[in-house]
């Protein structure tokens, strides 16, 4: 298969020394994610989503898969959005980030309202794994890690285009490792992966995987989070404000 590898947007605490809880969704979202320490994307967040979902509007995706944590699910709507075919969001918790112990992200339902299109995966623990994580070990993680890949390629032919969209450290402490098929090492892959970059490779059973793609951010120019760039918006051209269905 055609793999995507996305990790989200910028994120409120990817600013430092950023005080501000990032964008409001609703009140409901908004006390639920603030309980449980789960940020949503910043200003510059939005609009790195959006430049990434122009980037890959060309690109027909078979699926799109999301860690369930809301800046990845508003990283993967963003994409959505500019699919021209209709495409659900789909959350499998393996995807979600390293140390999210007991926490699988805002309910289904709020998520669902606040973005249209989302479900759960068709098979959100193949391998009969529980879909929570207490406190996990690095060994546990390189067996999730594994987990998604063994999942992929168990679902997905080789001719499909697949999305997924994960976090910083699962990403490229772990998971890029399974996919890989390479030994996990305690180090990340360097330079390590910029929010809302993209990397891409194939995968497909009994061949070597190809990588394509590493940590691109092209399509960000000015507005990579590693710049730190102050976002005016006033002046930004390009920046196209997501649908966000508040909760009732």
């Amino acid at each position: 298969m055609h793999l995507y590898l996305v990790r989200h947007a910028m994120a409120s605490h990817n600013v430092p020394g950023d005080p501000s809880p990032g964008v409001s969704l609703s009140a409901e979202a908004d006390a639920y994610r603030l309980s449980h320490g789960d940020t949503p994307l910043t200003a510059q967040g939005l609009l790195q989503a959006e430049l990434l979902g122009k980037r890959l509007a060309d690109t027909a995706f078979d699926a799109v898969i999301s860690s369930p944590l809301l800046r990845a699910a508003a990283t993967a709507h963003a994409v959505v959005r500019h699919q021209k075919s209709a495409l659900s969001i789909e959350l499998l918790p393996d995807l979600a980030e390293c140390s999210t112990h007991d926490y699988a992200g805002i309910p289904h339902e709020l998520l669902s309202r606040m973005y249209p299109g989302v479900l759960p995966c068709e098979e959100t623990q193949p391998t009969g794994a529980p879909a929570l994580f207490p406190e996990e070990s690095p060994e546990d993680m390189r067996r999730r890690a594994e987990r998604v890949r063994e999942y992929l390629l168990h679902r997905f032919n080789a001719e499909d285009r697949v999305l997924l969209v994960s976090h910083g450290a699962f990403l490229g402490e772990y998971l890029l490792h399974a996919l890989l098929d390479i030994p996990a090492s305690p180090l990340r892959f360097q330079p390590g992966f910029e929010n809302a970059s993209l990397t891409k490779l194939t995968l497909e059973t009994g061949k070597p995987p190809l990588m394509m793609l590493l940590d691109d951010v092209s399509h960000l120019g000015k507005y990579r989070s590693r710049d730190l760039f102050l976002l005016d918006m006033e002046n930004v051209d390009t920046y196209t404000e997501p649908v966000i269905y508040p909760g009732k």
